[in-house]
Parts: structure tokens; C-alpha cells; sequence
């Protein structure tokens, strides 16, 4: 990794901050064709004399614009190209943007909940269809499982329910996030597949909320799935390991599938990191979720602390991530106390 000068740092976040403003207008998606910067402000309304600078900067310092010949401005790439574009600025700019930009506050500890743009974050994963991409993994471990019942938390779009549902008419799911965006989305994709009477969804502390339902409410549940959740709990040695034990006294016994990613910053080399590692380990760090571990051993440990078992694991590299799912046995512990420092509005999903 190159070390930057001051100056050329701030040109990149600039260039950021000017592609975000690009998306956000529309101008991204309206490139799908050559244009001039003339033809794209008459088509989204902006400003033609400020536009122009902004996209002949972001045709030089990004591969996400080309400019031809004759002045005309076009996209790269095609609709997988931009869908992941607004993936990546939604989460990162839009989503996290206030965590970062609120990093002087946070530093002088003064316990302060971080920023954070909860429809942008909700933004980054619209229009993720359940049906628009092969059956997910963590869906075929849960078919496999003859599963009938499965608790997520941290659903998000509920995408992987709604694939459970599809192809397994007796099951039954209860998805929760924090985000009410998320699960506004959500609910409008459960109704719109006609999975309303076998899905729901709650906004919500998820552990407060299958506390709240009780014993009975999980005697029909065989899966617990935790997709982009514990990530959020690596801030301390011991909120894993308490997360873990509170599952167990909820839910004891029961398969615990967790979907999430290895950290890295603080526990590897910096130039070994991918940057969309070490991006996304900024983004937790910034939030007070705090970075997690960097391999399934820093993992395991954590689960066996908190009474659990590893029992399966499954590792692959995608879209700059080193990802993982794992197949954990739940403790039968006692009640666990769940301090409020636990709970909260948690968010991921690299």
C-alpha cells in the first residue's frame, strides 16, 4: 500500500463525497448512455456549470466514468457494476458518512451515540430481490437441517426467510432488525410474495424482543440465524461471549448460523488488508461495534466462552471480504444478564 501525501488524500474524499452527490442525483444511472453534461442536467434538473467540473474530476480520478472523444459522459460497466456502486456509496458515504464524520466527538469518550443515516444504510440493500440471485448458502444449511422454525436477527430484507419460505411450506420465521427502514423494506417484500401469515417481522432490540416472547414463542424454533449481527459485538473481549450465553439461556440447545466476516484492522498487517476489509473494520471501529476477529480460532474461542460449540465451518473470499458461515451449538446455560451496553440498535451487512 502506497503511503499518500496529505493533499491527495483529500482529493479522494472529495472525489468520494463528489460520486455520492452524483448517485444521489441520478446522474450515475442516467449515464447508462453516452451524454453530454449539457443532456444530463436537462434530464435531472441540475446545475449544468457546476455539474460539468464535478464530472470531468470524477471521469479522471474514478473508473467509474469514461468521457469520449466528443465530450460526451458514460457510465462503466453495466447494471451489476452500478448496482454494487450504490451498494458500496450507500453504506459507506451515505450510511456510515456521520459515524466518521462525528470521530472527533467520539474520541474524547463522552459515551455519545455515533451518527448514523439509517434509511441510506437501508438504501444500500434495495431492490436485493430473494429471487434474483441463487438459493443463498445459509439457506441451503437451513433446508438441510429439515428446519420448520428460524429466528434472524438482524434480518435486514429479509431475503433469506423469504427464500426459506419459498421452498419450505411448513416453515414458519421470525425476522428482527433495528433498522425501521430495513424493515419497512422488508415487510413491503414478504407482502408482495404472499409470505405475510409465515414471516414476521419485528423492529426491535432483537435479543429484548424473543426475551419479551418467551420460552413458548421458541419452543417450535430449531434455528437461530444471525446474519451481519455479532459482528457488532467485538467492542469488548467479553460482549461476545455474553451474547452467546444470553442465545443459549433463550434458545438452549438449538443450532445457532452465523453469517458475518473477518476483521482485521489492529489484528493483521494494513497492506495485507483488501480494502474493502479494511473499510467496512473502519466503519465498525467508527460505530463502537469494534473490529472482529481476524479468524475462525479468534471466533470459536468466543463462542465456547459464551457455553457454545463450533461445529461447522464454511470460508470464502467474495467482493473484497473474507466471509464465513458457521454452524454453532447453542450452551444450555442459565438465564444470562444482558446489560443495556449490549442491546441497542445494532447494524452491519458488509
Amino acid at each position: 500500500m502506497i503511503r499518500a501525501p496529505l493533499p491527495r488524500l483529500l482529493e479522494h474524499h472529495y472525489v468520494t463525497l463528489i460520486l455520492d452527490a452524483l448517485h444521489q442525483a441520478g446522474v450515475l444511472a442516467a449515464l447508462e448512455v453516452p451524454l453530454h453534461p449539457s443532456e444530463v442536467a436537462r434530464r435531472c434538473g441540475l446545475d449544468e456549470a457546476l455539474l460539468a467540473p464535478l464530472l470531468t474530476l470524477a471521469c479522471a480520478r474514478s473508473d467509474l466514468l469514461d468521457v469520449l472523444h466528443d465530450g460526451r459522459v458514460v457510465r462503466t460497466g453495466g447494471d451489476a457494476a452500478l448496482d454494487m456502486t450504490r451498494h458500496l456509496l450507500d453504506q459507506y458515504v451515505g450510511g456510515f458518512g456521520p459515524t466518521l464524520g462525528s470521530l472527533a466527538v467520539m474520541l474524547k469518550g463522552d459515551g455519545g451515540r455515533p451518527a448514523f443515516d439509517e434509511q441510506r444504510h437501508a438504501a444500500a440493500f434495495l431492490g436485493n430481490d430473494p429471487f434474483d440471485s441463487p438459493l443463498q448458502e445459509v439457506a441451503r444449511l437451513i433446508l438441510a437441517l429439515g428446519a420448520t422454525g428460524v429466528v434472524e436477527l438482524g434480518c435486514g430484507g429479509a431475503q433469506t426467510l423469504c427464500q426459506l419460505a419459498a421452498r419450505s411450506p411448513g416453515l414458519r420465521g421470525l425476522g428482527i432488525d433495528a433498522n425501521p427502514w430495513m424493515i419497512g423494506q422488508a415487510q413491503r417484500t414478504v407482502d408482495r410474495l404472499g409470505f405475510r401469515s409465515r414471516v414476521e417481522l419485528v423492529c426491535g432490540d432483537a435479543i429484548a424482543v424473543v426475551r419479551a416472547r418467551g420460552p413458548a414463542a421458541m419452543s417450535n424454533v430449531q434455528v437461530v440465524l444471525a446474519s451481519s449481527f455479532l459482528n457488532a459485538f467485538w467492542r469488548r473481549a467479553s460482549d461476545l461471549p455474553d451474547l452467546i450465553r444470553a442465545l443459549g439461556a433463550l434458545a438452549p440447545g438449538r443450532i445457532l448460523i452465523v453469517s458475518d466476516y473477518y476483521g482485521g484492522l489492529g489484528q493483521s498487517e494494513i497492506d495485507a488488508l483488501a480494502p474493502r476489509t479494511l473499510v467496512h473494520d473502519i466503519a465498525q471501529l467508527a460505530s463502537g461495534q469494534g473490529v472482529p476477529g481476524s479468524s475462525r480460532i479468534l471466533w470459536s474461542d468466543a463462542y465456547a466462552a459464551g457455553g457454545a460449540t463450533l461445529l461447522e465451518c464454511h470460508e470464502a473470499c467474495f467482493d473484497g471480504i473474507d466471509r464465513f458461515i458457521h454452524v454453532v451449538e447453542l450452551g444450555e446455560s442459565a438465564d444470562a444478564q444482558f446489560g443495556p451496553d449490549l442491546s441497542g440498535e445494532l447494524r452491519d451487512g458488509p
